[in-house]
């Protein structure tokens, strides 16, 4: 498994990236400039003074905070094991914020909403919850809710879009 994920990450970087993450693995701080090619909407990690790693920085600068920290020194040298931890940390976080921001979900998300969550999971949310309520106009046979439903969701579209700039 190991071995796969390595082969998929480290892919697109050329064999002089490769080695110079492998060379500094004791640093893992100095591997910042390649996680864009390892780790697509990934541009930094946010380290900690005690070199742990606590957050994710998109391209967009939105900063997703990872559920526990990652910890490289304890990979012993092993850049492939903490990237991998990255990997696994990323995809809980997301998972986590996505299911969050479909709970918290109301007919009007306030600015706060638009604050603390990312905006793929806002978007997420955004989608389900208008399948939701289209499927319930629908057995329902209210054919005027629709377009209420349609713009509430693009509303909420357009204030997620405003909300990056």
């Amino acid at each position: 498994m190991l071995i796969l994920f390595l082969s998929l990450r480290f892919y697109f970087l050329s064999n002089d990236e490769l080695l110079e993450i492998l060379s500094k693995t004791k640093e893992p701080e100095r591997i910042q400039p390649h996680l864009r090619k390892c780790f697509d909407g990934i541009s930094r990690l946010l380290f900690n003074s005690d070199h742990e790693i606590e957050a994710m920085i998109s391209n967009e600068n939105e900063i997703v905070k990872f559920r526990e920290r990652i910890v490289p020194a304890k990979s012993k040298g092993m850049v492939e094991l903490w990237m991998s931890e990255v990997d696994d940390a990323m995809k809980d976080a997301l998972v986590h914020l996505t299911f969050m921001a479909i709970q918290e979900w109301k007919d009007h998300p306030n600015l706060q909403y638009f604050e603390f969550f990312p905006g793929q999971c806002i978007l997420c949310a955004c989608f389900i919850n208008f399948t939701k309520a289209g499927t319930t106009t629908i057995e329902t046979g209210s054919k005027w809710n629709v377009s209420t439903i349609y713009t509430k969701s693009l509303c909420t579209l357009s204030l997620t879009c405003y909300s990056q700039l």
